[in-house]
């Protein structure tokens, strides 16, 4: 059968900031801000700002198209009409794609304030400090949108937030009525009046405020909504709505409620209404910005209760409608139960005139969608956001009608569907049966895991600690997507011999993914305030976040652990004194004196040092394999060097691949010494060296030569490590061709005698003082130069190299022997000489004391000092 797997890429719209400040505005005055909304994906993007557009805060427009990789802005206006503090957060509703939110605040003064007390300025700093308070203290406002099935996810918090009802009792203030329905008013225009309810649930005396969006079918007189200056003071000219409210302020006592009159008055026939109230709600005390500190301030609440009516004649028809929508079957993502899955559905108005919509709401809870009602306006679109939440593990299927201009003859029926899913995970089998096996050696057997439902989980084996190293599993943690079923590998590598009965949990949890390729989950999606609308938070639209409920599966497994079979011979292997950098072989057996074919891998805790060939394969039953130890030692120390070979039966081999990711090898790395087969190399590694023993020249004493020529100095170097500057020396890696600026200089000066005096003699013995023959070179420059052809100019010499040349032509020093070979203990007497053939000038000639190796076919090896 073949497996198919896909992925919804979700759009990626974001908000340019997602907290705008209007700033503190004297009465009258206006300040205009513009927010801009990028879309970062190849494809059409549809969006809605879920607001009046003449609210509190104005719109230039509240919904619109961007095209791909393009941006669009929205201004927005605040004019201060009336002294207070002014916050909302406004939701924005994107097709294909999460929530996105835009905090709003304002602040509207009395230049006098003597007359009326001035508010403190209020700005976003302050609400992020109220949310984070609620949080700290766990207010049942804050735990019903942060404490969900999808805990972790701030993309299903913004959902949360925007499902959460104004009818809610944990809100701080909340309404008890929501949606209030008007109909048609009576003949003689005055209809009757509706009551709104607003609940203080805080300990606070609280002050409320309406603010009422104009009628839009109405033109607004001249001056109307404006600030006129009188005698008294400035007053706000009123303006034109459909729905008025008594009072417009009032004050609500702590745990007590107050009700409000609302009538509706529309001057314009034939046509629905519908507009949603805006009621900002604060504290009475923070009516002065003496009364509170930034630690204290308490931004306003904002409810909204849409009011609805119309004012077509009794019995007569409505306009006919004309709804398009892409598809009136709904199919929500698979999700857990009491979890929550979102779908975005776009309504389009084709008529002439303005649609009014009621959608129809499920009383089990199980479907909402919001917002439920309204006025979509000629040729224009309207997003309604749907949410569901299972409360069983099955699958739904309701049928939802949206009423369309008051007549059911026009409805639309939806139908959503949807299924719940548990979060547990099927395995193979509940026992599984390891076959006996050998301390140093693993036994693998696989199970299969399965994923039943259709949400992406995620799964991680708690394996007790005091199995830690006796059981693995690869993986050990990872994702399943719906319906996938993967493969565990147990590797079972017993530490004694008897059997094992081991109990193994395994936490299943709802994943995060974003693509098809994931393999990790998203533990935690950052900064909230990115809400602008990223592609990674975007994708919880599809696969929502981390659920704070897990389940869990135990699979109990069992085995046996028998004596080791496996064995080095010999299990030293003593390759004694060597040379630093050298390398050297020796060759071991492995055996294998068990009934079973096994698959060994040999490896050391010195790799660098010890190499192996044919250090992998497969070993018969009852049969050996020759491993070739390569050693080479890399400074001046002891080595004793473990090697141990990890073992794995031969069916388990070809089983999960020898050499591929499911060999249990690591944990058998993690195995005490004395459990596996093991051999013991030992070496002892050290330079060449050569010390000076003595020092004669004629007329000059030895202790008077010992210090002029400082000797001390010399054994001292030619005795000590390499540094890493000479061993690259040794390698011709340095980039340099005068030797006394890297090797260290000892000046051999002999005395000035006048033109052809006997040469002057210094006498050098010297002496291999270590373990190792060693061999030495006195290297002349220009020894491995080539002679220059006769038609080279040697005019064109430098005075130095003429010189040079000439010291070298006259032999004016002489050193003999230049090159020899001493076993341990031997010496030499080594005998420089100077001939004083040319006055008045002074010659030097560098020569380089290697302390080499000089093998019979020629050459020098640089194993040592120079």
């Amino acid at each position: 059968k073949s497996c198919c797997k896909g992925y919804a890429q979700p759009h990626d719209v974001r908000l340019g900031v997602t907290a705008i400040n209007f700033g503190n505005l004297c009465l009258g005055k206006v300040s205009m801000r513009t927010v801009e909304i990028t879309n970062h994906t190849n494809a059409q993007a549809f969006y809605q700002f879920v607001t009046e557009p003449n609210g509190c805060f104005e719109f230039s427009r509240t919904d619109g198209t961007i095209i791909p990789e393009s941006t669009g802005n929205v201004d927005i206006r605040f004019k201060a009409r009336t002294v207070g503090n002014f916050y909302r957060r406004i939701f924005i509703l994107v097709k294909n794609q999460g929530p996105l939110y835009l905090d709003l605040t304002a602040t509207a003064y009395h230049e006098n304030q003597d007359q009326v007390p001035r508010p403190m300025p209020l700005f976003q700093k302050h609400v992020d400090a109220w949310r984070r308070r609620q949080l700290a203290e766990r207010t049942p406002h804050a735990m019903a949108i942060n404490e969900s099935e999808n805990k972790g996810d701030p993309v299903a918090e913004v959902w949360n937030e925007f499902f959460f009802d104004d009818l809610d009792s944990r809100r701080e203030v909340y309404l008890q009525e929501q949606d209030i329905e008007f109909g048609a008013p009576a003949e003689s225009g005055i209809g009757e009046y509706k009551t709104i309810t607003l609940c203080n649930n805080t300990s606070t005396k609280m002050s409320a405020m309406f603010l009422v969006p104009p009628d839009s079918y109405q033109e607004q007189p001249e001056g109307s909504g404006e600030i006129k200056m009188t005698t008294l003071g400035p007053v706000l000219q009123p303006m034109e709505t459909c729905f008025k409210v008594f009072p417009e302020k009032a004050d609500i006592l702590p745990h007590n409620s107050t009700t409000f009159k609302v009538a509706f008055r529309p001057v314009y026939g034939n046509a629905y209404y519908s507009t949603s109230l805006e009621v900002y709600v604060a504290p009475k005390t923070q009516r002065n910005f003496r009364l509170v500190n930034d630690d204290n301030f308490y931004p306003p609440l904002c409810v909204a209760p849409v009011c609805s009516g119309h004012t077509f004649p009794p019995g007569m028809e409505a306009f006919t409608p004309k709804l398009r929508v892409p598809g009136t079957r709904i199919n929500f993502p698979a999700c857990f139960v009491n979890d929550d899955a979102f779908q975005v559905v776009e309504m389009h108005n084709e008529a002439d005139t303005p649609m009014r919509y009621q959608m129809e709401q499920d009383g089990t809870g199980v479907f909402r969608s919001k917002p439920n009602n309204g006025l979509i306006m000629p040729h224009c679109t309207q997003l309604v956001a749907f949410r569901f939440r299972p409360t069983e593990a099955t699958r739904y299927e309701r049928t939802f009608m949206c009423l369309m201009n008051g007549n059911s003859e026009h409805s639309v029926q939806f139908t959503l569907v949807g299924t719940g899913n548990s979060s547990g995970v099927h395995l193979e089998t509940q026992h599984l049966q390891i076959k006996p096996t050998w301390m140093g050696a693993v036994s693998t057997r696989s199970c299969n895991i399965r994923n039943p439902g259709g949400v992406p989980v995620r799964f991680s084996w708690q394996i007790p600690q005091l199995y830690e190293r006796v059981i693995n599993v690869e993986p050990r943690q990872g994702i399943l997507r719906g319906n996938e079923t993967m493969a565990l590998f147990w590797h079972f590598a017993p530490k004694k011999q008897g059997a094992y009965s081991m109990r193994i949990p395994c936490v299943v949890e709802r994943a995060q993914v974003k693509t098809l390729g994931d393999t990790e989950v998203v533990e935690s999606l950052g900064d909230t305030t990115s809400l602008g609308g990223s592609a990674l938070e975007s994708s919880a639209l599809l696969n929502g976040g981390l659920t704070k409920s897990q389940h869990r599966a135990v699979l109990n497994v069992h085995g046996m652990g028998s004596g080791g079979v496996v064995e080095f011979d010999p299990q030293v292997v003593d390759f004694g004194t060597l040379l630093v950098g050298n390398e050297v072989s020796k060759v071991v057996k492995i055996v294998n004196n068990s009934d079973s074919t096994m698959f060994f891998s040999v490896s050391s805790n010195m790799p660098d040092n010890v190499t192996y060939k044919d250090g992998s394969g497969v070993l018969p039953a009852y049969s050996s394999k020759r491993v070739t130890i390569g050693f080479k030692p890399a400074a001046r120390v002891y080595y004793n060097v473990q090697i141990h070979a990890v073992l794995t039966t031969a069916s388990e081999a070809a089983e999960t691949g020898t050499y591929g990711e499911h060999t249990g090898r690591s944990m058998m790395l993690d195995l005490e010494a004395d459990q596996m087969p093991q051999c013991q190399v030992l070496g002892n590694a050290v330079y060449p060296t050569l010390s000076v023993m003595d020092v004669r020249s004629e007329g000059v004493s030895s202790s008077r030569l010992w210090r002029e020529l400082d000797f001390i100095l010399m054994n001292s170097e030619l005795s000590s490590d390499l540094t890493e500057t000479e061993i690259a020396w040794n390698n011709a890696e340095v980039d340099e061709t005068d030797p006394s600026k890297v090797l260290r200089v000892t000046h051999v000066r002999f005395r000035v005698k006048p033109e052809g005096s006997s040469p002057s003699i210094v006498v050098l013995r010297v002496k291999n003082t270590g373990v190792l023959p060693l061999d030495y070179l006195l290297k002349y420059p220009k020894d491995d130069e080539d002679e220059p052809e006769n038609w080279v100019d040697k005019d064109l010499q430098g005075i130095d190299e003429q010189t040079l040349n000439l010291i070298l032509e006259n032999k004016l020093f002489i050193c003999e022997p230049r090159r020899g070979h001493l076993e341990v203990d031997e010496e030499v007497d080594v005998i420089l000489s100077y001939k004083h053939t040319f006055a008045g000038t002074t010659f030097k000639l560098p020569v380089i004391l290697n302390v080499c190796e000089l093998p019979p076919a020629g050459g020098v090896m640089n194993t040592g000092k120079q």
